[in-house]
């Protein structure tokens, strides 16, 4: 049974689930403006996720480097409060929407003024 803004969407062996099914789509007509079957294609393939950054030098903390790092895996969204405000400089968490399938856990190369570090990225929980 799928509930949504009071409509109830039944999928029912009794005898009358038919009649339950029909009443339904008629409420749900009056609410979308079209009903489709659906497809594959209609699933948004992309996803939200937080990143966690680790070994970022202090000297290159900024929401600049950490939305260069994003742009690795997807459209850069924003930083978290904690790390806009440097709170605390072992970890910076950002938002980066992606259509990335499998869970980020990468060390990428970062080149920071002709020295090259080791930056952890871990998709968050």
């Amino acid at each position: 049974m799928i509930i949504a803004e009071g409509t109830q969407w039944v999928n029912s062996s009794h005898p009358k689930g038919l009649f339950v099914i029909l009443l339904s789509l008629v409420v749900l007509s009056e609410l979308f403006n079209k009903i489709k079957p659906w497809e594959t294609k209609d699933v948004d393939w992309e996803r939200l996720i937080w990143i966690k950054c680790y070994g970022v030098p202090c000297h290159a903390w900024s929401e600049d480097f950490f939305e260069k790092l994003g742009l690795t895996y997807g459209v850069f969204m924003y930083v978290d409060e904690h790390t806009k405000d440097k709170d605390r400089l072992d970890v910076g968490r950002f938002v980066i929407k992606t259509t990335h399938h499998t869970v980020i856990n990468e060390v990428v190369k970062v080149k920071i003024i002709n020295k090259i570090f080791d930056i952890k990225l871990v998709e968050a929980a």
